[in-house]
């Protein structure tokens, strides 16, 4: 998709469950775009011009995110702890600090809240 341009705004409002992209050079736009969106699974490896900060992401019931070569987008990945059915991330090349893999944020995580989240 190194041709295809645009901004990712077009997405606003959209109740999108999947979204893959990779390799978009020219695609820009701010992740927040995303915030309340129901999505499972969110690709966009490699899209050097998007930018924003995961804290959107906080919360939501996604599955998997793939920001790897995202490289103005930033963040920390402590505060995706409280997704829970956050199963494979991937931040690699990236402005976002992971201070420990998502399965041990969420073990630990559940080993305070008691279990109830399980």
């Amino acid at each position: 998709c190194d041709e295809l341009t645009g901004n990712i705004e077009v997405f606003e409002g959209m109740q999108l469950k999947e979204l893959k992209f990779g390799g978009c050079e020219n695609l820009e736009g701010n992740i927040e775009v995303f915030n309340g969106m129901q999505l499972k699974e969110l690709t966009l490896r490699s899209c050097w011009n998007l930018k924003g900060n995961i804290e959107v992401f906080k919360g939501m019931l996604i599955k998997e995110l793939n920001l790897e070569g995202c490289i103005r987008i930033k963040g920390n990945t402590l505060g995706l702890a409280g997704c829970p059915n956050l199963t494979t991330l991937d931040v690699r090349n990236t402005k976002i600090v992971e201070p420990i893999p998502i399965k041990d944020q969420h073990a630990v995580v559940q080993e305070l809240s008691g279990d109830t989240l399980a």
